[in-house]
């Protein structure tokens, strides 16, 4: 299975909303969020570029430290705010990567299972909450780097990111968020390059993968509050692969170069 953080992305800030619509102006997100525990489920593509899908349930947590500092799980990623600053944000991070085995199309399972593996790395980023505007909002921007660090992952994986949520009501939120994602050599080629064993062992054309631009997305979601601690939210991410991510035998003889993850979510806050 492979990511469907962006639910779990919905979760983090479910607590949070609800006091930004009515809090007095200067008050930031960072003071309003609370503790919570959500789930997440929906359904995702098998493999990175794949046509066939699979359901998946991940979890997700947020818990606050003391001086603005928080601690965040979204399903394979986790990372710690270490900083004191409101709006100014940074800290370690860390991504499990969940591979590609065991899947449906035959031509792909016959090429070399990728494995569990380990990336390391950190984020950045600066965050704003107003309230004193006539439609309050939150809005993030950052980027993130990690790269391989144990297990079956290779490469280094650099993203930009930037979303907003509104309130629509005191119980009604919206969001949309767009991002993009870089690869390394070692990362394309070990997720879509095709060397001459795999090509024999498939009938997948070979393919030699390089650096660059793997990924465009963007994310709408909807949030809605059902009492003071419960939450359920719903989205679509959707991800276009481009560069040699979408050009790779695997994706174009097999797959799909457009990539659609949807479902549902459900978080406590406390």
């Amino acid at each position: 299975m492979r990511i469907i953080h962006p639910f779990m992305f919905l979760l983090s800030i479910t607590g949070a909303l609800p006091g930004m619509a009515i809090a007095s102006a200067g008050i930031e997100f960072s003071q309003l969020v609370p503790n919570y525990f959500g789930l997440a489920g929906g359904v995702t593509p098998e493999w990175a570029g794949a046509k066939d899908n699979m359901a998946g349930v991940v979890p997700g947590a947020r818990i606050k430290l003391e001086n603005n500092r928080y601690a965040e799980w979204y399903g394979p990623y986790a990372g710690i705010k270490v900083n004191q600053d409101l709006n100014f944000e940074w800290g370690p991070a860390m991504v499990i990567r969940l591979g590609r085995q065991d899947v449906t199309n035959d031509a792909v399972d016959a090429l070399p299972d990728i494995g569990y593996g380990l990336d390391l790395g950190g984020f950045v980023g600066y965050a704003v909450t107003r309230t004193d505007t006539m439609i309050p909002f939150y809005s993030r921007v950052g980027l993130q780097l990690t790269t391989a660090v144990a297990g079956d992952t290779k490469g280094t994986n650099a993203s930009v990111y930037a979303n907003t949520w509104v309130p629509l009501s005191r119980q009604v939120f919206v969001g949309l968020g767009l991002g993009a994602t870089w690869a390394d050599d070692n990362y394309m080629q070990h997720h879509f390059g095709v060397d001459a064993v795999a090509a024999a062992q498939s009938g997948i054309a070979e393919f030699e993968a390089r650096a660059g631009i793997r990924q465009f997305y963007a994310w709408p979601a909807v949030m809605f509050q059902v009492n003071p601690q419960w939450y359920v939210a719903a989205g679509a991410y959707y991800q276009r692969l481009t560069n040699d991510a979408a050009n790779s035998t695997i994706v174009v003889e097999q797959g799909d170069k457009h990539q659609l993850t949807y479902g549902l979510g459900l978080g406590y806050a406390w």
